[in-house]
């Protein structure tokens, strides 16, 4: 059964978009690291998806390229001038390739935790002299961190780990939380976002080879069906507020430099 095609996924995202300042709050954040780089020659995004984000900060930097799985989005990214590498950063050769900035956004739950602190050691490893590279993720705390605890496969790596990870390596890194919501009018519109942010976790091909995430799916329309029904219980319990449904989201930048 398929749940979500490009089509669905893009009207979703296109909603939440409309209802987050989620964009401008990390674009704030990551030019305020920016603008203190000795050089900006190169930026690589690992992750990029839409390029929304990618956009706003390929302006700063002489060549900008990015590592995605999802070809489809290939033409978006050439047609801005921006090298598009298809494939999944672990396993792309980069050769002796430094940046001088390096962004990886919300990518840690496809990675498993045994295999992250190597995926660490190869993004710094890239990172030119006096480089940074950025690590987003969901905070360990909040409403959006109770959401996806309970709703996302994948949802398991921290930023405790990620920075144990570091600490264990000789790295320190500079942490800055970022805070804001989204909220909507409509519970229908509410809905379908909280849908885009868990469906591809419960069907995403890292998930669904995991022997223990595919004997708790089995059966996945009736998964489906049963989680559906628990996020729609979640939204009215947790988000619902004077006539309108919010979700405060509390995100960590990690922000690693290279001496």
């Amino acid at each position: 059964m398929e749940i979500i095609n490009d089509e669905v996924y893009k009207k979703w995202h296109e909603t939440y978009v409309k209802c987050t300042t989620e964009k401008e709050k990390v674009e704030s954040a990551m030019t305020k690291t920016i603008l203190k780089l000795q050089k900006h020659d190169s930026f690589l995004d690992i992750g990029a998806g839409d390029g929304d984000l990618t956009f706003r900060l390929a302006k700063f930097f002489k060549k900008t390229a990015v590592v995605e799985p999802n070809k489809q989005v290939k033409n978006i990214f050439e047609s801005k001038g921006i090298e598009f590498i298809n494939g999944y950063f672990e396993t792309v050769a980069f050769g002796k390739q430094n940046f001088d900035f390096i962004l990886c956004s919300h990518v840690f739950w496809l990675v498993k935790r045994e295999k992250q602190a190597g995926f660490i050691k190869k993004i710094y490893s890239h990172l030119a002299p006096n480089g940074k590279m950025a690590i987003i993720m969901v905070s360990p705390f909040g409403q959006s961190h109770d959401f996806y605890k309970k709703f996302f496969f994948g949802y398991s790596t921290t930023t405790h780990d990620i920075l144990k990870d570091l600490h264990d390596m000789g790295i320190s890194a500079e942490v800055v939380p970022i805070s804001f919501n989204f909220k909507t009018k409509s519970f229908n519109d509410f809905f379908n976002i909280c849908k885009l942010f868990t469906l591809e976790s419960w069907l995403h091909p890292v998930n669904i080879s995991d022997d223990k995430i595919k004997k708790e799916i089995g059966n996945v329309d009736k998964y489906t069906e049963l989680k559906l029904k628990e996020i729609a219980d979640f939204i009215d319990g947790n988000c619902a507020r004077n006539g309108e449904y919010i979700m405060n989201e509390e995100i960590d930048v990690l922000v690693i430099a290279k001496e």
